[in-house]
């Protein structure tokens, strides 16, 4: 079976023809259904398998479409809104071929009004010197990008929805903000393909500039750092309740708290949904460390019999292991010397093993 039933393409040139002549290619697709400015081009469309029949009225084709695919250009886009706004069924959703977004999103807005969820904008990054159905061909978005611009009311099954129909055209789908595709338009194309290169480099950027970029209050580049080291993954902070993050170093009650609440708030739920489905790294990559004590973490207290903490935290390092400020679940020792205070206790009623500095000693060896 068909993953969409009836798409409706505007416009069955390059842009449009070849999304339609894709989607049949795989067999995505039951029915594709054309509309274009003569009858004669639609035939042409039609004769050439682009379509499999033209439309007449957008009031008989639009309300039980899955996907209307506006693909004429631009300065046409706001009649087109405006002429299948009254038909929209409530399942149907629009995209579009546009190589500008900024007008043709204020153009949706104004047609489509509070229906202006159903439609998730696109801008796809291919195209050749020929033009009408003729140019069309079903390996036109093969390896090409085609960046997707969402709406903040856009659900995250709209956005799946599009999204898939451009990936089974065979194209690598990127995402990003109106903004962000705003410098995109002013672009040559060498420009542009450097600009996805670098967003597409980017998901790679570690966990604690991932926490940093979410704008969490208080979560400077510091704590973020400790957070990713000591927690592991976004999940894990996400997940953690406050005693958990408060035993994590450089986290406070303050601190703490509005982590809870920046992971509480379902809209921002979604946005971590979204960067996890558009691949962004989520778990810590921490650097693999050699020597007796590597992978064990240490909590230091109170006063050594011969160390200072200074010493014997830079043991602990080169040995491989790592110093913690704080005792929690992923503490592995606590080395307690003379007036060690509350991280003692806090060991005791977590079952850390407590060291003194002769057992410190015998571990390093």
């Amino acid at each position: 079976m068909s993953e969409f039933g009836k798409v409706v393409v505007f416009g069955t040139g390059l842009i449009g023809g070849s999304f339609a002549l894709a989607l049949k290619e795989a067999n995505a697709v039951e029915e594709v259904v054309g509309f274009g400015r003569t009858p004669a081009t639609l035939r042409v469309a039609q004769q050439l398998g682009v379509i499999d029949r033209a439309g007449i009225n957008p009031t008989h084709e639009i309300e039980d479409a899955d996907i209307v695919l506006v693909a004429t250009p631009v300065a046409q886009m706001p009649e087109i809104f405006e002429r299948i706004a009254p038909y929209l069924g409530p399942n149907t959703l629009i995209t579009d071929g546009g190589s500008t977004k900024g007008d043709v999103i204020a153009a949706a807005r104004a047609a489509l009004g509070e229906r202006i969820s159903q439609f998730v904008p696109a801008h796809p990054i291919a195209g050749a010197e020929n033009s009408g159905p003729a140019a069309a061909r079903g390996g036109l978005y093969l390896g090409k990008k085609v960046v997707v611009t969402p709406l903040p009311e856009n659900s995250d099954d709209a956005l799946d929805h599009i999204k898939r129909a451009w990936s089974l055209c065979g194209a690598d789908i990127y995402e990003l903000t109106q903004d962000q595709l705003a410098g995109l338009e002013r672009m040559a194309a060498k420009s542009a393909a450097k600009l996805i290169r670098n967003i597409e480099a980017s998901k790679q950027q570690p966990l604690q500039r991932l926490l940093t970029a979410l704008g969490i209050r208080f979560v400077g580049e510091r704590t973020a750092q400790f957070l990713a080291e000591q927690f592991g993954s976004l999940d894990a902070i996400a997940n953690a309740s406050e005693e958990e993050l408060q035993a994590a170093e450089e986290v406070g009650p303050k601190v703490a708290r509005s982590i809870v609440e920046f992971f509480a708030e379902p809209r921002n739920r979604e946005l971590i949904e979204r960067l996890r489905k558009a691949g962004l790294q989520f778990e810590h990559a921490a650097p693999k460390k050699s020597g007796k004590l590597a992978g064990k973490t240490f909590v230091l207290t109170g006063t050594l019999p011969t160390w200072t903490r200074e010493e014997a935290k830079a043991r602990i390092e080169a040995a491989g292991g790592k110093v913690s400020g704080s005792v929690s679940k992923a503490t592995d020792y606590v080395v307690a010397g003379d007036k060690p205070g509350s991280k003692l206790t806090k060991a005791h009623e977590l079952g850390v093993t407590v060291l003194d500095e002769a057992g410190l000693r015998a571990l390093l060896g």
